[in-house]
């Protein structure tokens, strides 16, 4: 049992500090792989059912436009599953938005998130080197490409998988609970050119994945606390396995709001 003395609202800030600094520390491991320190950002994915709600934006916000731009991003590419954004370093700006883990007709996933988590290895692009998305509708293609110029600032984005133990079968191999992107816009690209290479990607995946799994279960307790306090989140994690779809204690405590910290 976890007892955690404070009102729900509370714990909700604190749970998403905790996410704030693992996903900062999570972007300097993989600048030390890459290249050094850099204008970098980091946020965390996890996955959900394509037919279950997203969570609801404030009107107006940045979130809401952020999501509502992947809703016209993504309209006509259907999956069974998606990767939403729930945490993310302080002021990256990309909270709300969301990908289909889909592939297109050549049997090829989405670049970045899609890839890793359906492939359950790294994988980088950068802006200037786009793929060309074979096997895709024209309009995602080029709706996709015209989001990387326009609202995409950074230069590259990296994208890792968390992977841990199947525990609905244990011993019988790995799945991915979560994607941790980092946005990073180096003066000079071509140190960071070894994140093409599987060999670098694996090693910056082991490094971030301490701070990986901290911001998830931060992420995770942000979800009980506002469930705690009333105000149930409308986000459905599934990654496969219910026992990393929550929190590993199930008597989780907060003080009700105004009780006594």
């Amino acid at each position: 049992m976890a007892v955690l003395p404070v009102s729900p609202s509370t714990g909700f800030a604190l749970a998403e500090q905790i996410s704030r600094n693992a996903l900062r520390a999570a972007a300097f491991a993989a600048c030390s792989v890459f290249g050094g320190e850099c204008h970098v950002s980091a946020n965390l994915m996890v996955p959900g059912r394509i037919d279950r709600p997203l969570p609801t934006c404030s009107p107006g916000s940045s979130a809401e436009m952020v999501r509502k731009r992947a809703d016209d991003l993504w309209a006509g590419l259907y999956c069974d599953r998606r990767l939403l954004i729930v945490g993310e370093t302080k002021g990256a700006g990309h909270v709300g938005f969301w990908v289909p883990a889909a592939k297109g007709s050549s049997g090829e996933e989405l670049p970045g998130a899609p890839y890793a988590y359906l492939r359950m290895a790294g994988q980088a692009v950068f802006r200037d080197d786009l793929p060309p998305l074979e096997g895709l509708p024209d309009t995602v293609r080029r709706k996709w490409h015209e989001y990387m110029t326009r609202h995409f600032s950074e230069r590259l984005f990296v994208s890792l998988p968390m992977l841990v133990p199947d525990s609905a079968m244990p011993g019988t191999g790995s799945i991915v609970v979560a994607v941790l992107n980092l946005n990073a816009s180096p003066q000079k690209e071509e140190a960071w050119y070894r994140a093409y290479h599987p060999e670098w990607l694996r090693i910056a995946q082991g490094r971030v994945a301490e701070f990986a799994e901290i911001a998830y279960y931060a992420f995770l307790m942000q979800v009980e606390a506002n469930r705690m306090a009333g105000r149930p989140v409308s986000i459905h994690v599934d990654t496969g396995s219910t026992i990393w779809d929550r929190l590993p204690i199930t008597d989780t405590k907060l003080l009700t709001e105004g009780g006594n910290e």
